[in-house]
């Protein structure tokens, strides 16, 4: 699925492949970075999947790029209805600034590792933007934590929109004594249920296309950044299916062997190199310090 958006889209879509006993599936989603969020390029790709898909496409504009109040910027979620009874498609058109803003992570305390969409927008904003939590909200300092949000949440937009690298790390850090501050004054019973990562899609599995094109398999160490392992396979039209999984996953059981979790992540993927990939999902890349990276 994601070599055929790729198709459709005109953009590379990354994404990632998973085994399921012994066949591999992409995980139904994938992200467009586009390298300067513009609504007319957005639409134009959107334009591309209505041709292709019809009513089994639905689409959800978050893009926001004039509307600083706004939670959730700099993002166009397309979803595609796949086979009969399978799991949804969801395609995310976004910017390599807000994408990392919101997926890079850091530790919320000793234990609990954490992005700002799974602990702000998909936790604290759910738990404190109402009214009925007012007394805890004041305590916990809340509106204040949101306001700088915005305000760097605003930085990383205009970056993606002008096409500049942005600092989304040093962004982070600044949030990251506030948004502790008010995690540890929300009650556990009101927590329960959280997740403090992010983990949209990453559950669904759709067919991918039986004519290969490029697997990547690499592996991260989360703790200084390296990339320790990189091999990516072009796949030659002539190859059985069938051999190419088994093969698939001798090599992918290997690499996750020698790089086990923690401190490593390993993936599967399609993109055309692991810095791509990295790119397009943040999580795999270096957790956040807590002071800002010392300068090159």
């Amino acid at each position: 699925m994601h070599d055929r958006l790729t198709e459709i889209a005109g953009e590379e879509v990354v994404g990632e492949v998973r085994r399921v006993g012994d066949t591999f599936f992409d995980v139904g989603f994938g992200r467009i970075c586009l390298p300067v969020l513009d609504r007319d390029r957005v639409a134009e790709i959107v334009a591309r999947l209505q041709q292709s898909f019809g009513r089994d496409l639905q689409v959800n504009d978050l893009l926001n790029l004039d509307e600083r109040g706004q939670l959730v910027r700099g993002r166009f979620d397309a979803t595609i209805r796949t086979e009969e009874g399978g799991a949804p498609y969801l395609l995310q058109i976004t910017g390599r600034n807000v994408l990392a803003f919101h997926e890079l992570r850091f530790r919320l305390d000793d234990t609990t590792p954490a992005d700002l969409a799974g602990a702000l927008c998909g936790g604290l904003a759910r738990i404190l933007g109402g009214a009925s939590e007012g007394p805890l909200r004041l305590l916990s300092n809340y509106d204040a934590l949101l306001r700088a949000y915005f305000e760097r949440l605003d930085a990383v937009v205009r970056a993606d929109v002008a096409g500049e690298d942005g600092d989304p790390r040093a962004g982070i850090v600044a949030l990251l004594e506030p948004l502790r501050t008010a995690w540890r004054m929300v009650p556990w019973p009101l927590k329960d249920g959280v997740k403090p990562i992010s983990r949209v899609g990453s559950d669904r599995i759709v067919p991918h296309d039986r004519q290969l094109r490029r697997t990547l398999l690499f592996a991260t160490n989360l703790v200084d950044g390296k990339l320790v392992y990189q091999y990516v396979h072009q796949h030659n039209p002539l190859e059985e299916y069938e051999q190419v999984l088994g093969w698939m996953s001798e090599i992918y059981t290997a690499m996750a062997d020698s790089y086990p979790s923690p401190p490593y992540a390993a993936a599967m993927a399609r993109a055309t190199s692991a810095e791509t990939f990295l790119l397009h999902f943040p999580s795999y890349q270096k957790m956040i310090a807590d002071s800002p990276p010392a300068s090159a």
